[in-house]
């Protein structure tokens, strides 16, 4: 086992998935990212991460649906994912998931990462915490204040 963690990030929101890998990064774990199922379908079937981050509503292929596949596959379907998703998904359907966490978008980093580290009870908590915190709030504002900016960037604004 390694003392690093690994997440896969599933989101469509470019900005929403920069700002997630990087958090997660700079807390220690080794991140990749895919911007739907389809993608992140791709990237299991050459690496395993200890667990997923995936948004629900995405184009081409959504989370319920990637979800659905992940389940089927023998060589990832245990690994833990936690839901990140803005939508008011009937609390019933949630829960068939097969989910280890759901979290509201927009995203609370903290809880986020709280998520993320009850998910990942496989990893050594000495390990886990031996990763700096994001210390507040504010560091959480200045990573979304980043992102807008390289988003106003690529508008041309």
């Amino acid at each position: 086992m390694t003392d690093t963690c690994s997440v896969l990030v599933v989101e469509d929101d470019a900005g929403v998935r920069t700002m997630l890998a990087d958090a997660l990064h700079s807390e220690g774990f080794a991140v990749r990212s895919a911007s739907n199922g389809r993608d992140a379908l791709a990237v299991l079937d050459r690496w395993h991460p200890d667990l997923i981050v995936t948004d629900l509503h995405m184009p081409m292929m959504d989370g319920w649906a990637f979800l659905a596949e992940l389940r089927r596959r023998v060589d990832v379907g245990n690994i833990p994912v936690v839901v990140i998703s803005a939508g008011p998904w009937d609390q019933i359907r949630i829960e068939g998931l097969d989910a280890a966490a759901y979290v509201k978008k927009p995203c609370d980093i903290d809880a986020l990462l709280s998520a993320i580290r009850q998910a990942v009870g496989n990893v050594e908590v000495d390990a886990l915490e031996a990763f700096p915190r994001l210390s507040s709030r504010e560091d959480t504002a200045a990573l979304m204040m980043e992102v807008a900016a390289v988003e106003d960037a690529e508008r041309g604004g």
